[in-house]
C-alpha cells in the first residue's frame, strides 16, 4: 500500500507525517553538530537535502497537521539554535580574516622595507 495513495488511513498518514519530521529534526540536528565542528561543505550540502524535505512537507499538507502542530515548538528550538550557531561562527570567522588581513599588511609593509 502506498503512502501516498488515497487510501490512506488517518493513522497511516499520522505515522507518515511523523516520520517525514523525524527526519527534518535529524536533519536539523545534525546540520547543528556539523556547523560547530566548522564543516560548512557538508553543512551546506544537507541544507539542500532539508529544503526538499520541507518542500515535501509544505507540499503534502504536514504543516496542517496536529503532529506538526505537537512537533512545532521542538523543530523552532533546534532552527533558532542553528541560527544562533551560524551567526556565532560566521563572527568568529570575520574576526579571523580580520587578524588575516591585518598580518598580510604587515609582511607587505615589511617586504617592501627590506
Amino acid at each position: 500500500m502506498s503512502l501516498s495513495g488515497p487510501n490512506i488511513v488517518p493513522q497511516e498518514q499520522a505515522s507518515s507525517y511523523a516520520l517525514e519530521l523525524d527526519h527534518l529534526q535529524c536533519l536539523l540536528q545534525k546540520q547543528l553538530v556539523l556547523i560547530q565542528r566548522g564543516d560548512w561543505g557538508n553543512f551546506e550540502t544537507l541544507s539542500k537535502e532539508i529544503d526538499a524535505v520541507i518542500a515535501r512537507i509544505i507540499k503534502t499538507g504536514i504543516v496542517k497537521s496536529d503532529e506538526f502542530k505537537k512537533r512545532r515548538e521542538k523543530l523552532q528550538q533546534i532552527y533558532h539554535q542553528l541560527c544562533l550557531t551560524v551567526a556565532t561562527q560566521k563572527d568568529a570567522v570575520g574576526k579571523e580574516l580580520g587578524r588575516i588581513r591585518k598580518g598580510k599588511k604587515v609582511l607587505k609593509t615589511y617586504s617592501g622595507n627590506i
